[in-house]
């Protein structure tokens, strides 16, 4: 059986930081990012990365990511494994 595998997007980072997970009152949180991208589990897209990054360089989120995220964590939207997950989306949401 396969495992699910999760893709995130750009609010997910800005939601977390700014509501109930900011660095500050939850690190677990992203500790917890860290460990399921390990696990294979979650990963996230260049762009999301890209749109991230345009915020204020003392950011706690954009230094995080620059500092603690591994850089594989944000795949090209080149890569084929990142292809099957978007046609995977176009499917479900076709269905809906």
């Amino acid at each position: 059986m396969r495992e699910t595998k999760y893709l995130l997007d750009t609010n997910v980072f800005i939601t977390a930081k700014n509501t109930y997970y900011s660095f500050k009152i939850c690190p677990g949180f992203w500790d917890a990012l860290i460990q399921f991208h390990n696990q294979n589990r979650i990963d996230s897209i260049s762009q999301v990365r890209k749109e991230i990054m345009k915020g204020k360089k003392t950011e706690n989120l954009v230094i995080w990511i620059k500092n603690s995220l591994p850089k594989q964590f944000f795949k090209s939207v080149d890569q084929e494994d990142v292809q099957n997950v978007f046609r995977r989306i176009i499917r479900v949401l076709g269905n809906s």
